[in-house]
């Protein structure tokens, strides 16, 4: 399958098309140039620097094995996988950014969500096409309560997330953070389509079900679905509530603790029955507004339950 070309060249740009069998390294020397790369290039665990300004347009080669070091550079391909085993680093000043760009591991031994965050933290002002191919999985593979490196939107001006496809990211096991994507510190995010796994609110925890939200200034989430989370807040410490460092969040109705109940999965089927649970202890809700499969959430806090 091809994409239209994602972004443009300057027509003043210099076009060099890369050698076959020639170091990348030894042919990347000037700014602001378009490189064609036709052929497959082997980095061999070495770190390959990009000329700053440039353009990457591939027209059916790939580049593998190493890291790469982005300087305001725009990826033009109308193919998927075209990096593959690569660690990103630096800045991606696309338009519209593709995950299917990078080859992933879609296993559940393989922590996909490390190479995820590189690549949101070389874009900005940009569309964020989420395409994932299969169910890909994030976090620790452990079961106790540790730190985990999940999906993580942060610190973004304007970025737009959507996914176009139909495959769940899937967390791999339980932590303290309990979100499968968090979206923390931004000016302005935006998810649509997101499909998130097994997230968890952990017992007397600042975790989230699926998709956690902190701290931003303007969130749109819609059209998410969000399965098979659980929860052991509702504790007998607890009294029926959820809590955190001494503050009551909204969560007494006795459905909701049906709902929740220790451990028991949240189906599909079930999650009609459930509200959102909203922290109200560091800042004000101005406007919750609810329809079908939308919420928007301007300066918020927390969420914790989102189905």
């Amino acid at each position: 399958m091809t994409f239209p070309v994602l972004a443009s060249a300057n027509d003043t740009y210099n076009c060099i098309a890369l050698q076959k069998g020639t170091a990348l390294s030894k042919q990347l020397k000037r700014t602001h140039t378009l490189y064609e790369i036709q052929y497959d290039y082997d980095l061999h665990d070495e770190t390959l620097k990009i000329p700053v300004g440039s353009i990457l347009q591939f027209k059916g080669g790939h580049i593998a094995n190493g890291t790469i070091i982005f300087d305001n550079t725009i990826i033009k391909s109308y193919y998927k996988e075209v990096y593959s085993f690569i660690s990103v680093e630096g800045s991606i000043v696309n338009d519209e950014v593709r995950i299917s760009w990078w080859k992933l591991a879609y296993d559940k031994n393989v922590n996909d969500a490390i190479l995820f965050n590189q690549i949101v933290n070389a874009i900005d002002n940009c569309v964020h096409y989420y395409d994932i191919q299969q169910d890909v999985f994030v976090g620790t593979d452990k079961t106790n309560w540790i730190n985990e490196e999940t999906v993580a939107f942060l610190n973004k001006k304007n970025l737009i997330v959507i996914q176009p496809t139909e495959y769940y990211t899937i967390l791999r096991g339980r932590s303290t953070i309990g979100s499968v994507v968090r979206c923390n510190e931004n000016k302005y995010i935006s998810i649509d389509g997101l499909k998130v796994d097994r997230g968890h609110v952990s017992n007397r925890k600042c975790g989230e079900n699926g998709i956690g939200v902190v701290g931003n200034e303007k969130v749109l989430i819609q059209n998410r679905f969000i399965r098979n989370c659980y929860s052991n807040c509702f504790d007998s410490n607890a009294n029926g509530t959820l809590t955190k460092n001494g503050g009551v969040l909204v969560a007494r109705e006795s459905r909701l603790r049906e709902a929740l109940s220790p451990y028991r999965p949240l189906s599909e089927a079930t999650a009609s029955r459930t509200v959102i649970l909203v922290s109200l202890t560091m800042l004000p809700i101005k406007k919750i507004l609810l329809c079908t499969g939308i919420i928007l959430i301007p300066s918020i806090c927390h969420l914790f339950y989102c189905v």
